[in-house]
């Protein structure tokens, strides 16, 4: 049986690590996990938005491509191109891959961008659906982004997708209506309406991020800092990494 317990974290001082610091020096901010093999692993805490943008950009990127892929699909008798399980590659699925990882790292970009300005202005979003919250999390922040024009819009299109693959219906896991086709994602992924919603977040969301960059609140500040303990090591066996 799997514990849910996580280890606890075994350190020391150790007066051989510790160095001094010349002023000015940037602080990287670190957290540990501990592998119950592997022993202790230390990583720089990171702006998750940033990784998520990343993530999203990536799945466009791909589904760009796939697209292509597409294109050169035989058209059929029946003047379509046809898709099936049996297909080597499997299209369907590398497009359904990069759709959704395109449409959930879109909305996982706003969520932590909006704690983000959440936490630099030591604030509480009242919103809790990230259409809203990213409405109200720009306000509070007074960036000029506009809420009403096509870069949101595009945001509140992909939410919908989003939506439609965490909350899987019967209404939008098939559906052949002439008009509703497209609230199922797989149908979505496949048309340029995907990367073009997009595309025009993208632009939104670059100009968001980077009057964001320029606000008062985000820029780097110098701090005296009192640190209580130097040079720790970590007291747990680590496992050597193999020749």
């Amino acid at each position: 049986m799997l514990s849910s317990m996580g280890l606890k974290h075994q350190s020391v001082s150790d007066p051989m690590l510790a160095k001094d610091h010349e002023a000015g020096e940037p602080i990287r901010l670190i957290q540990h996990a501990e592998h119950a093999q592997f022993g202790t692993i230390t990583y720089e805490a990171r702006r998750l938005w940033h990784l998520h943008h990343e993530m999203a950009r990536s799945g466009y990127i791909q589904l760009r491509q796939l697209h292509q892929q597409v294109l050169h699909l035989a058209v059929a008798p029946s003047c379509d191109r046809v898709l099936t399980a049996s297909d080597r590659p499997d299209l369907m699925l590398l497009v359904y891959v990069a759709g959704t990882q395109m449409v959930l790292n879109t909305v996982l970009t706003m969520q932590h961008f909006c704690q983000e300005i959440e936490h630099a202005l030591d604030a509480e979003l009242q919103r809790t659906e990230i259409g809203d919250r990213t409405r109200e999390a720009v306000g509070l922040a007074g960036l000029t982004v506009a809420t009403a024009g096509p870069g949101y819009s595009a945001l509140r299109e992909i939410i919908e997708r989003r939506d439609a693959v965490e909350h899987p219906k019967r209404k939008n896991v098939f559906n052949s209506h002439p008009n509703d086709w497209d609230s199922v994602p797989m149908s979505w992924f496949l048309t340029e309406r995907a990367s073009r919603s997009f595309e025009r977040w993208h632009a939104w969301f670059a100009d968001a991020a980077e009057q964001w960059r320029h606000h008062p609140v985000a820029q780097p500040r110098i701090l005296t800092l009192t640190i209580g303990g130097r040079g720790v090591r970590s007291t747990r066996q680590a496992k050597k990494p193999p020749e």
